[in-house]
């Protein structure tokens, strides 16, 4: 009895990082370029109990759940028109390069705006990267453009290039939180990206999607808890019967 509780207790782990996926899921819809995610589990065999060296013949190994890994959804979120000049969008394949405190990092938010010392940055006041490296807009810089390229240009000409870049492989890349992402690889500059000015990119949360899976996984949830309760259940019986036959 042990050993199945133990297996729904693997399980309970499980579903409770896949409640925090599907909560964090929703609670970024609204989140400019963020990107859902879902957890993926995978079958982990405990090894057989040995006695000098020798497995037992009649011992059948033990199936737990374990983490595999974490999928991202890259799509294309939509589109909004926000009307200012320092939001920008992507279209297509591509991420904007941040930088900050524990070095680059990639975003597909657009969200960016004007520092106090004329610096282009994020919300979160981490400068965006151009092909020259930091972009500074000063505050007598103004009618400011950016092009299809991402070449922002204002009435004092031009002020820099955002740089755009692109992984060969997704699964390289993590999620830090803020809508920022990290990678195991050195990523691939994207020669001619596509650049909205005045627009956003949205989530790509589907939010009927997302409360079916919480549903799904309340559901199950349930299914191992009522487990766990009817495992408990029957070593108090059993408990209760020993100390009969003793008494």
């Amino acid at each position: 009895m042990e050993n199945s509780i133990l297996i729904a207790l693997s399980r309970q782990v499980s579903i409770k990082d896949q409640i925090d996926m599907v909560a964090n899921n929703l609670a970024n819809m609204k989140t400019s370029g963020f990107k859902s995610s879902k957890v993926i589990f995978k079958e982990y065999l405990m090894p057989q109990a040995k006695f000098n060296g020798i497995s037992s013949p009649q011992q059948s190994k033990l199936s737990y759940v374990a983490k595999s890994k974490i999928i991202i959804d890259f799509s294309q979120g939509n589109l909004t028109n926000t009307g200012n000049p320092f939001d920008v969008a992507l279209k297509g394949d591509g991420f904007f390069v941040v930088e900050t405190n524990g070095g680059e990092r990639y975003t597909r938010s657009g969200s960016f705006k004007r520092a106090e010392d004329g610096t282009l940055t994020d919300l979160n006041n981490n400068p965006i990267m151009g092909d020259a490296g930091k972009i500074t807009i000063a505050s007598n810089d103004t009618q400011i453009m950016i092009s299809k390229d991402g070449t922002i240009t204002s009435n004092n000409g031009i002020k820099g290039r955002l740089r755009v870049v692109k992984f060969e492989h997704s699964e390289d890349l993590s999620g830090i939180g803020n809508s920022l992402y990290k990678s195991r690889t050195e990523p691939q500059k994207v020669e001619f990206p596509e650049i909205a000015q005045g627009m956003l990119e949205g989530s790509n949360v589907n939010s009927v999607e997302q409360m079916v899976d919480m549903i799904e996984v309340l559901r199950g949830y349930s299914r191992v808890n009522h487990l766990i309760e009817n495992n408990h259940g029957l070593k108090q019986k059993s408990i209760n019967k020993l100390a009969q036959v003793n008494y």
